[in-house]
């Protein structure tokens, strides 16, 4: 069950996309700098150069995006950003009630410092995982929870890229990392690993 708890983020959109924006430019930077090992690919053929590129392009904005959201949870406290809640309770609630087992198995995409594993902990559920792109953000969250930070699984990474196992998940929840993906291809492959990690997909919201 993917849930989206989301509530009026424009600000977070139109944050996110200028995050965007100052991302692929640092990418055209870097790859002025990266002209030279371009011109290697000559003996390629000329869509075999476009691949090359594209995944450049690529690797590069990925590389942005984590400094981007690792500088953020470095330099600001939890309470400090807009989306910041003590606790999630519209959450909770939702996955309450559909994870009425304790050993259901629940991703929070996106989690940051969210107090919400810590939550879902003292709650009695011992299935846990955690996805972030920022390692900054995973690294204070298992600071706080001390040696209860054990009994999650911590995953670092893009959750467009992510390797997920198969049907992983009966609970998905994501308060606010959809909102911040502003093109068609990020959102489709959003949509894919929905499809593919959790053993059933709806919306809430």
């Amino acid at each position: 069950m993917r849930f989206d708890t989301h509530r009026n983020h424009q600000r977070d959109r139109d944050k996110g996309r200028t995050s965007r924006d100052d991302t692929d430019d640092a990418c055209q930077e870097e790859n002025r700098d990266e002209d030279e090992g371009l011109a290697q690919c000559h003996e390629l053929s000329p869509t075999a150069e476009v691949f090359v590129m594209i995944a450049r392009v690529a690797d590069c904005a990925q590389m942005n995006l984590k400094t981007h959201w690792d500088t953020i949870y470095d330099k600001k406290a939890p309470d400090a950003v807009s989306w910041y809640r003590p606790h999630l309770e519209t959450s909770l609630e939702l996955i309450e009630g559909v994870a009425t087992k304790h050993s259901a198995s629940i991703i929070d995409v996106g989690g940051g410092e969210s107090t919400l594993v810590d939550d879902l902990l003292v709650r009695g559920y011992s299935n846990l995982t955690v996805l972030d792109i920022s390692q900054v953000a995973v690294d204070k969250t298992k600071e706080r929870l001390g040696r209860a930070s054990e009994h999650v699984r911590w995953l670092v990474g893009d959750v467009t890229r992510t390797k997920l196992k198969p049907s992983a998940y009966e609970v998905w929840h994501d308060r606010a990392v959809f909102h911040f993906l502003t093109s068609t291809e990020e959102r489709l492959a959003y949509v894919r690993q929905v499809a593919s990690g959790s053993h059933r997909v709806g919306m809430s919201s």
